[in-house]
């Protein structure tokens, strides 16, 4: 029976997706385990009995240097794994920020609108005019497919290897072409003149700052105020005001998201690069990695 229960249980793998930017005070994030912020038993302790009241008090100060509860909790759940180790097979894949598929089931594939693709939608149809971020700094994309992709070359690597457990699924660093104002520039394209929204509220365009006042005078000016009369405008005609919600849900979304378009993060990707060199041509073609 034991031997049994082995032959099956060596057959699991256990995949954690984690993120690139689980520890966001490294600058260099190498493909190692990092050690947590705080012991995640503890946490996890903690939660069964504080209220919720008390726990929104004590968040900062349990976050420590994590600028959210998501990188913190993606930081927790890798100490979970890694505790793991030995004891079952398992990898960690850290993907950066994922966007749309590339090719995989169509191009421009994706269901999740709490993602940045959420923020630039909202820019596409004139909603939000201002953007915080780091224009010039380099925007490290990774498509849907090529991580799922990414993903099963490496759960090959480890089950044919049992060296590597942790991958970085990011954009190597000599290979990224493109910075935010590059992207945005190339999206400006895509809606004038590819394929226009419909459902515009206002000509997509707007700003971008690195000066955080300036960011919020711009957020007032040209998002607050006009919708304010816009859904003044749709209580006199009977209909229920609907855009101060939906500037402070988009707010929300980009101050999430501004933590990580104003810094730089150089993340190593050398096993990524080594796996994707034991590929063959068919390989290659089926399983794309390289973006």
């Amino acid at each position: 029976m034991k031997k049994e229960i082995k032959d099956k249980y060596i057959r699991i793998l256990f995949i954690h997706v984690s993120t690139a930017y689980a520890f966001p005070h490294e600058k260099i994030l190498y493909e190692k385990p990092y050690p947590p912020p705080a012991n995640p038993n503890e946490v996890l302790n903690g939660l069964s009995w504080i209220s919720d009241d008390a726990l929104e008090g004590f968040s900062k100060k349990i976050l420590g240097n994590c600028p959210n509860t998501y990188t913190f909790s993606k930081a927790l759940a890798e100490d979970l794994v890694n505790q793991e180790v030995g004891k079952m097979p398992v990898i960690i894949i850290r993907p950066a920020v994922v966007i749309p598929t590339l090719d995989d089931p169509i191009p421009g594939f994706f269901n999740n609108l709490t993602s940045p693709m959420g923020i630039f939608i909202g820019a596409g149809k004139g909603v939000i005019r201002t953007m915080y971020l780091d224009s010039k700094s380099f925007a490290n994309l990774v498509p849907a497919d090529s991580t799922i992709n990414g993903t099963l070359i490496s759960i090959w690597d480890y089950l044919t290897t049992k060296k590597q457990y942790v991958f970085n699924l990011c954009v190597p660093l000599e290979d990224i072409k493109l910075n935010w104002e590059e992207i945005v520039e190339l999206g400006k394209d895509v809606i004038y003149n590819r394929i226009p929204f419909n459902g515009i509220l206002w000509y997509p365009g707007g700003s971008m700052t690195k000066s955080k006042a300036w960011h919020y005078f711009n957020f007032v000016l040209f998002q607050i105020i006009p919708a304010f009369f816009i859904d003044g405008l749709l209580l006199c005609l009977g209909y229920p005001p609907v855009l101060l919600k939906v500037n402070n849900r988009l707010h929300k979304g980009q101050e999430m998201f501004e933590y990580y378009t104003t810094r730089a993060w150089y993340f190593k990707t050398d096993y990524l690069v080594h796996m994707r060199k034991k590929l063959n041509s068919i390989e290659k073609k089926l399983y794309k990695v390289s973006t």
